[in-house]
């Protein structure tokens, strides 16, 4: 089972632009904030994100999304709950911004160590 996730991690692309999926695969346009968060637009974002309900809260995807969303706003301690809460989810396939699948996981321990770091070294200054 695939499932998209969105501007998860900020990486150099390799392949063709054809190749890198755009909007959500498998989900309602919009339901995960993939263009909105792609686009660095986080008012509409939390929009289309808060609009879930509490079954389609319980994602992968959508957690890791709403994670990065939250990251984005400053919000950190919502942001490493919703990174923590989708690591220990079920384990599917995820569509990175880039084209790559990993596992819901590796996608939400990536975040979840990016978060940490970010939060390390803004505490050392």
């Amino acid at each position: 089972m695939l499932l998209p996730i969105a501007f998860l991690i900020a990486v150099a692309v390799d392949a063709p632009p054809a190749a890198v999926p755009t909007g959500e695969v498998g989900y309602a346009k919009g339901s995960l904030a993939f263009d909105s968060l792609s686009a660095g637009d986080y008012a509409t974002a939390e929009i289309q994100l808060l609009r879930a309900t509490p079954r389609e809260r319980e994602d992968s995807a959508w957690l890791i999304n709403y994670g990065r969303l939250m990251e984005h706003k400053g919000r950190l301690a919502e942001a490493e709950s919703a990174f923590l809460r989708a690591a220990i989810l079920d384990d599917g396939e995820l569509v990175l911004a880039d084209g790559r699948e990993v596992t819901a996981r590796v996608a939400a321990r990536t975040a979840l160590a990016n978060l940490r770091r970010t939060i390390s070294v803004t505490a050392s200054r």
